[in-house]
């Protein structure tokens, strides 16, 4: 008797320890981010970022796009989701200092992606641009990520799909 009731408790501890090392680290990943809160969206960013407003709205208080700098430099997320479509201005391609490395687009129903890379001439950075346009532009939102490396982007890139995922646009 006491031998299965030390294997009960014994099994009843394994799931315990495996019910906790699956719900701690979904709970710590929440823990790590904050809140930027911009004139039309919401989104969190890694906990460390130091966020930048850009591009100021024309119609509310606050800006329709952000850069998020790691603390080392090593990337930046950036955000542009204005309330109605315009153009992501700050970070336009520098043909002078800057190379297009690839591009491609994808249309659906309702939008138009187009992914962009960028390369520095002196291969200091690269970015990858993200932009999803409704037809007709009433829409736009844009994502981007400049990296020093291959490295840096494949260290980040979870962090990244979590900060692309979190983007919450508001209306009037």
């Amino acid at each position: 008797m006491l031998v299965t009731r030390q294997g009960r408790h014994l099994g009843l501890i394994i799931a315990l320890v495996a019910l906790m090392s699956y719900w701690i680290p979904l709970v710590n990943a929440h823990e790590h981010q904050k809140i930027y809160h911009g004139a039309w969206f919401t989104i969190t960013y890694p906990e460390g970022f130091i966020p930048r407003g850009s591009l100021s709205s024309f119609s509310n208080d606050g800006f329709d796009s952000v850069f998020f700098r790691e603390p080392h430099g090593l990337v930046e997320f950036y955000v542009y989701s204005p309330q109605w479509g315009g153009v992501a201005s700050d970070i336009m391609f520098i043909p002078a200092h800057e190379e297009l490395i690839s591009k491609s687009e994808a249309i659906s129903e309702n939008n138009k992606v187009c992914w962009i890379t960028i390369a520095a001439k002196d291969r200091s950075y690269l970015r990858s641009i993200e932009e999803t346009r409704s037809f007709g532009g009433s829409s736009v939102k844009v994502f981007a990520i400049k990296y020093r490396n291959a490295e840096a982007l494949y260290a980040f890139s979870n962090e990244y799909k979590e900060f692309k995922k979190s983007l919450q646009q508001t209306a009037d």
